[in-house]
């Protein structure tokens, strides 16, 4: 059976992807679909910060660069620490689009993370 991506009867079956499939490609994917979509719940974006791999992790960032939602944005400024470069460099990206203290005050750590990581 083939399904029409734009059908919305397809949202719990990539929702139940996001929560359980071992495969950081899956999840990502069922993620991005549900984006496409505008079916991408709070939960689910909450998941998706704090998984395990850094793509999953990097990309649910790009997803809510336009969001004005104070709980998700606090969720992602928890990312400030996040080991992996990539999701360093969207966290930066993103964060200069969000106009809070808060979301300044992280982009400052961030800048200071990298210039102590790399003396020059």
């Amino acid at each position: 059976m083939r399904v029409n991506i734009n059908d919305k009867i397809a949202v719990p079956l990539l929702e139940r992807l996001v929560r359980s499939s071992e495969r950081p490609e899956t999840r990502l994917q069922a993620l991005a679909s549900l984006d496409g979509l505008g079916s991408l719940k709070k939960p689910l974006v909450k998941l998706a910060l704090i998984d395990p791999h850094p793509r999953v992790r990097e990309n649910a960032i790009r997803m809510i660069e336009s969001t004005t939602d104070r709980e998700i944005q606090t969720e992602a400024l928890q990312l400030v620490s996040d080991p992996d470069d990539k999701v360093y460099l969207q966290l930066a990206l993103t964060l200069g689009e969000w106009s809070s203290v808060e979301a300044g005050r992280a982009l400052v750590k961030l800048a200071q993370r990298r210039l102590f990581a790399n003396p020059s």
